[in-house]
C-alpha cells in the first residue's frame, strides 16, 4: 500500500501517518511544502519552516520508505531566479539551504506500481509542445534531470505557454483539455480543491489530482483517503 501526501504547505495533516510507517510500502510526498496560506490558514512562514525541518527527519529516518518530490513553490526555494508564486522573501535563504543541504532527499517524478507520481501531472500536449521523446520508460529519469522546460507555465497559472509543465499543469485550465500520454495512472496535487479529502479524476479516471488537505492511499488500484 502506497500513503500519498499532497501539498503541505505548512499544514500538519501529514503527521497522522507517522505512526503508521510499517503500513505502508511507500510514502510520497508531492512537493510544495512551504510558502502557507497566510492569513487565511494562520500558519506562519515560521511554523511552515518547523515542520518542512520534521518532514525531512522523517525523510532521512525512512530513506527507503519516504519519496519527497518538488513542486513549483519549492522551485524558488531552489532557485530565486523561478519566481511567479508567492513566497516569504526573507526567508529565502534558510530554506534555500534546507534544499541545497538536503538535495538528494528530492526529486520530480517517481514510478511504482505503474503508477506515476509528480506535482502537477504529466499532459500529453506539453509532450508535444516540445517535440518530446518521451513514454514510460524514460520519463521519470527525463524530469529528474531538471530540464528547463519544467519550468514552462500556462496561460491558466498566468504564463505564456499553451500548456504546463508537470509541476504547473493546472487541474482548472489544462487537464479538462489535456491527455494522458502514457499507459500509467497519475497521481498529482498542485491545484487545491475545495473539500477536504476530495479529488477530481481526468483522462477516463487514469489520472487524480488530490490537492485537498488530506492523506491518500493507493492500494489493489483504488485511491482513497486515508
Amino acid at each position: 500500500m502506497i500513503a500519498i501526501i499532497p501539498d503541505v504547505h505548512g499544514r500538519r495533516f501529514w503527521t497522522a501517518i507517522k505512526d503508521k510507517v510499517d503500513d505502508f510500502d511507500k510514502i510520497i510526498f508531492l512537493g510544495d511544502y512551504l510558502d502557507p496560506y497566510y492569513p487565511n490558514e494562520k500558519i506562519l512562514p515560521e511554523d511552515a519552516i518547523a515542520n518542512f525541518e520534521e518532514i525531512i527527519e522523517f525523510a532521512k529516518q525512512y530513506p527507503d520508505k519516504v519519496i519527497l518530490l518538488i513542486g513549483n513553490h519549492d522551485c524558488w526555494s531552489i532557485d530565486r531566479r523561478k519566481e511567479s508564486c508567492r513566497h516569504a522573501y526573507v526567508f529565502w535563504q534558510i530554506q534555500h539551504d534546507m534544499f541545497i543541504n538536503n538535495k538528494d532527499l528530492f526529486k520530480y517524478a517517481h514510478i511504482e506500481d505503474n503508477v506515476l507520481y509528480t506535482h502537477a501531472g504529466v499532459t500529453k500536449e506539453w509532450i508535444e509542445q516540445n517535440n518530446f521523446d518521451l513514454n514510460e520508460s524514460n520519463i521519470v529519469e527525463f524530469l529528474n534531470s531538471d530540464p528547463k522546460e519544467l519550468w514552462q507555465v500556462g496561460m491558466s497559472r498566468g504564463g505564456w505557454y499553451d500548456h504546463s509543465s508537470p509541476i504547473w499543469a493546472c487541474a482548472y485550465g489544462d487537464w479538462p483539455m489535456s491527455h494522458n500520454p502514457f499507459n500509467l495512472i497519475q497521481i498529482f496535487g498542485h491545484s487545491q480543491q475545495i473539500n477536504t479529502g476530495s479529488k477530481v479524476s481526468f483522462c477516463n479516471n487514469t489520472c487524480h489530482c488530490i490537492d485537498s488537505r488530506a492523506i491518500f492511499t493507493w492500494d489493489n488500484n483504488e485511491l482513497k483517503v486515508f
